[in-house]
């Protein structure tokens, strides 16, 4: 039984409960509490005040992002690569500043207070559309088995010395989206422990790690750019640190993402001259002895053994 369908049962209850003798208010009362499942106080409460039983619309609340707020939104976060509202709400506060001062970005002005002062939920919501249409909501399983994975040692956040800049961690890195069917690039990714220095937005830097059987569990600290990390090591030099501010001044994130997307496209009408040669075809290599065997010619028995 949902609220409007018990609140209407009390509303009829109530003046058959008005009227009955005492014993027989009784058991309405236990009858009601069978069909409501309220407690008998609650439902006297309820048949006391009659204005309780009565479903008051909702006020609906006042719409602070408007739709001129998620389209410069989503313009900022297709800039800066898709991140997550954690990490994007940092670069709003940072550069919808700068961006507009330096006249590379434009937005009225009350747009440009709303989104300096969004909340990282309330910018994963207006993204959500947005996110479903280019399928950003999928998230990788774990690929190798647990009994597995339990066995691999890992190195937790506690035993890296993630005070000194300097130390790197290299991973290797498939450049394949959600699937590893055709061509695609493999590069070495290195990242500096303490400043996180790797791309342009801002990192989640992980605070603690701990491991649990095969679960490990971990904590962040606030999001920053690994520029901001860097300046807040203190273990600059004077000249590099104003040889760092002063080449982060200069850099255009619009112009950079724009040069971005000029080079993968060039990368890619390349590939695709490459394949419409007639020697750009190639065996390819079977990666397992079931797709040898089954890409491979048929083989059939002697006659004698049939």
């Amino acid at each position: 039984m949902d609220a409007e369908a018990r609140n209407q049962y009390l509303r009829e209850l109530r003046d058959e409960y008005g009227l009955a003798r005492k014993a027989v208010k009784s058991q309405l009362l236990d009858e009601a509490v069978k069909r409501t499942g309220l407690a008998r106080k609650v439902i006297l409460r309820k048949l006391a005040r009659p204005v309780t039983l009565v479903r008051r619309p909702r006020a609906k609340r006042r719409r602070i992002y408007d739709a001129a707020v998620a389209a410069a939104l989503t313009e900022l976060w297709t800039l800066f690569d898709y991140p997550c509202g954690q990490r994007l709400v940092p670069l709003l506060r940072e550069q919808v500043p700068r961006l507009r001062q330096q006249g590379w970005w434009q937005c009225p002005e009350e747009v440009a207070a709303k989104l300096l002062r969004i909340s990282a939920k309330t910018a994963d919501r207006l993204l959500a559309p947005q996110r479903r249409q280019l399928r950003l909501d999928r998230r990788r399983g774990r690929s190798m088995r647990r009994l597995l994975w339990e066995q691999i040692p890992l190195k937790v956040a506690e035993e890296w010395d993630r005070r000194q800049v300097g130390n790197l961690q290299v991973d290797f890195v498939a450049h394949c989206g959600q699937s590893t069917a055709g061509r695609f690039l493999w590069t070495l990714s290195t990242v500096d422990i303490a400043s996180n220095w790797w791309e342009g937005e801002p990192v989640m830097r992980l605070a603690a790690k701990t491991r649990r059987g095969s679960q490990v569990h971990r904590r962040y600290d606030v999001p920053a750019t690994p520029y901001q990390r860097l300046l807040a090591s203190g273990q600059l030099s004077q000249a590099a640190r104003e040889s760092l501010q002063q080449r982060y001044a200069s850099l255009n994130p619009i112009q950079l993402r724009q040069q971005i997307e000029q080079r993968q496209n060039e990368l890619l009408r390349t590939l695709r001259r490459s394949e419409t040669r007639p020697d750009s075809a190639r065996k390819l290599t079977p990666r397992s002895v079931t797709s040898f065997v089954t890409q491979g010619a048929a083989v059939r028995l002697p006659e004698e053994m049939t």
